[in-house]
């Protein structure tokens, strides 16, 4: 199959291990991170002494009670602390690197301000470059006057030409402004391929080359689109918006095989364990698009039989009072595997927010021992520390708390779009049972689809000539999640004339003309 043909081992294993992400992490490992700018020596202002603060901290491995002391370092700082101030914002973006639930939220003018006064400085202007584009990812989802607030950090990386691209077009894709985005995509991309994008940029290569992708098959590049997705196949991430989106995009190029072989590679052995309500609708319509009307109708009832049960699922959890302690019990094993759906907790589990956030709740906990001990084994501590670090540790029970919420939050919004995906697709096949209805059935499609269509069908019936009609089409659906409304609501290729492509309505279509 086509799947089978493009994917190495290593691709299939990662899809694999996907499904067991959340699970608990034993033992921690200590991860270490080399910040600073060399100009951050000595000095008596609070800012100074913020920073030596934060990298006495991040030495020992407590990075979230570093991070409060670099923010603190950058708050009070003023123009006599530029080398203080840059040195704590690199820490900052190197610990958010590793801490997925801490947020960046240095006020833009101070950045703005900084980067005014590194002139020259090469090192510095990379540093505050770096944490400006890592805080803009944070806002893209934000509102138009949020996004605007933070048109300083925009300045600041201006000159960086991949990061800004990258930043603006992944915010016009999530805005449905694609004609807009390609350019920008296609700048950021042109600078990942050639080797020569920041390291930043470099990382985000699967959400740029997916956002790409999408924004081509909006714009009808379908060719381009597919080579896209291909390239997202042999990275591994994000798999399976790959997979789908390519199999839409085959299916409106009217390759049907090509089509009919992804959705089935999606529906069977371990890739049946993911979440695609999608395939089976590819699969269904492209067999109509055939005349086979016995596997469309398969297709449609193998639909029924492995989702139904999970919008069972959905609704009662609901009710639960804590989907996080549902998550939690089922990565453990403390609750066995058939607790959650396979199709639900593919979709947790694959969640790289879920992953980061939880590795931070781990971390805290590990950092929480970690800091009373340094404090009872450290002679001469600076009291002033010392009484930082105690009311650090007091927060970190509310900073887990904050963490297990937004996993919560999370995880029901994953829930709703879940639900909203599963009824978008029996909607749609609720209208490819009808049309494989070939008589009662048509004029209720059609009605729903598109009113033109009904005085194609009333001019065969009244044995008038057909008016000329367009291409019938369903409209774009209203993209409010890039990740989980992220196809063109389609048919496939149904056009007035479509009516004749099978035998029987040749035959209708003919006698109803004589």
């Amino acid at each position: 199959m086509i799947l089978r043909n493009r994917l190495n081992q290593g691709i299939i294993a990662w899809a694999i291990a996907g499904t067991s992400l959340l699970a608990p992490v034993v033992g921690w490992a200590q991860e270490t991170i080399s910040c600073g700018i060399e100009q951050a020596g000595a000095g008596g202002s609070p800012s100074s002494q913020w920073y030596r603060i934060g990298k006495q901290l991040a030495d020992q491995g407590l990075y979230q009670i570093a991070y409060r002391a670099f923010e603190e370092s950058v708050d009070t700082g003023s123009a006599q602390d530029f080398s203080h101030q840059v040195g704590s914002i690199d820490c900052l973006t190197k610990i958010q690197a590793i801490r997925k639930g801490n947020l960046l939220a240095t006020d833009p003018a101070i950045v703005s301000r900084l980067a005014k006064q590194a002139g020259s400085n090469v090192k510095a202007r990379e540093i505050l470059q770096n944490y400006s584009f890592r805080a803009l990812l944070s806002y893209l989802g934000s509102s138009e006057s949020s996004w605007k607030k933070n048109a300083a950090l925009q300045s600041v990386i201006q000159g960086s030409h991949p990061r800004l691209a990258a930043v603006q077009g992944l915010r016009l894709a999530g805005q449905g402004a694609e004609k807009s985005a390609l350019p920008k995509l296609r700048t950021a991309l042109s600078s990942i391929d050639s080797k020569s994008a920041p390291a930043e940029v470099l990382a985000r290569e699967a959400d740029i080359r997916l956002a790409f992708a999408r924004a081509l098959y909006a714009e009808g590049k379908n060719t381009e689109a597919l080579a896209q997705y291909e390239k997202l196949f042999t990275i591994g991430k994000p798999m399976q918006e790959a997979l789908l989106e390519s199999a839409w995009t085959r299916l409106r190029d009217q390759n049907y095989a090509k089509a009919i072989g992804l959705s089935f590679e999606m529906q069977t052995g371990k890739m049946s364990r993911f979440f695609a309500p999608e395939a089976a609708s590819i699969q269904a319509i492209s067999f109509v698009e055939n005349c086979r009307y016995a596997d469309a109708k398969k297709s449609i009832e193998s639909f029924s039989v492995s989702y139904g049960p999970v919008v069972e699922w959905l609704k009662r959890s609901e009710k639960f009072s804590s989907l996080y302690d549902v998550a939690m019990a089922r990565a453990d094993g403390t609750a066995p595997e058939s607790s959650i759906p396979d199709a639900v907790w593919s979709v947790w589990s694959g969640s790289d927010t879920l992953q980061a956030i939880q590795g931070d709740i781990r971390a805290l906990f590990k950092e929480e021992s970690q800091a009373r001990e340094w404090l009872s084994e450290t002679d001469g501590l600076n009291a002033a520390t010392r009484s930082f670090v105690q009311s650090e540790i007091g927060a970190l029970k509310g900073t887990r708390a904050r963490y297990a919420q937004l996993i919560e939050n999370r995880l029901s919004s994953l829930n709703e779009s879940m639900k909203k995906r599963i009824a978008q697709e029996t909607e749609r096949l609720r209208f490819v049972r009808i049309e494989m209805n070939q008589e009662a059935g048509r004029d209720l499609i059609y009605m729903n689809a598109h009113p033109e269509i009904l005085k194609l069908e009333a001019a065969i019936r009244d044995q008038k000539p057909a008016p000329k009609v367009a291409q019938l089409r369903w409209g774009k659906a209203q993209v409010n999640d890039a990740r989980a409304e992220m196809w063109i609501d389609e048919i496939g290729s149904f056009e007035g004339q479509s009516l004749s492509r099978c035998g029987v309505r040749q035959e209708a279509r003919t006698a109803a003309n004589r």
